[in-house]
């Protein structure tokens, strides 16, 4: 396995969308991007240790995805992507985060698994999900 910080950008459309989708959240998406970006350099830092990232870039990262979920591009692309692109950036962000050995208890592990739920069952409300249709045998 591999580890990396994703853009920015990438961890505040998720942002986005969680606190959009998920109506018992408690945080802003502020927030939730902190939480978020704080876990992928966690997992940055189990994976190869404190000497790939130094704590002041990893700081500005996480303060980075945090601002990023103010930028006109990042809201737009939040609007205007299909759930099923949303899902493929949870997922990427849920692998790049998996590195500690208490991923599935933080913070970050549960917004993206909660996430990524509701988002099979809004593509599944769609007609793409879970079950094959007969239209689609004979294409």
């Amino acid at each position: 396995m591999s580890a990396y910080l994703v853009r920015p950008e990438h961890t505040a459309v998720v942002a986005l969308h969680a606190y959009a989708r998920l109506p018992g959240i408690a945080n802003l998406p502020t927030g939730i991007a902190h939480s978020l970006a704080a876990q992928n350099v966690a997992s940055i830092l189990a994976r190869y240790g404190a000497d790939d990232i130094t704590p002041d870039e990893a700081e500005d990262y996480i303060c980075d995805c945090m601002a990023a979920v103010d930028k006109p591009e990042v809201v737009r692309a939040a609007i205007l992507l299909l759930p099923r692109r949303i899902l493929g950036l949870v997922n990427c962000l849920d692998y790049q985060s998996n590195e500690t050995a208490d991923y599935e208890a933080t913070e970050a592990w549960r917004i993206l698994d909660s996430l990524r739920n509701r988002l099979c069952q809004d593509t599944n409300d769609i007609g793409n999900g879970w079950e094959l249709q007969e239209d689609e045998l004979y294409f």
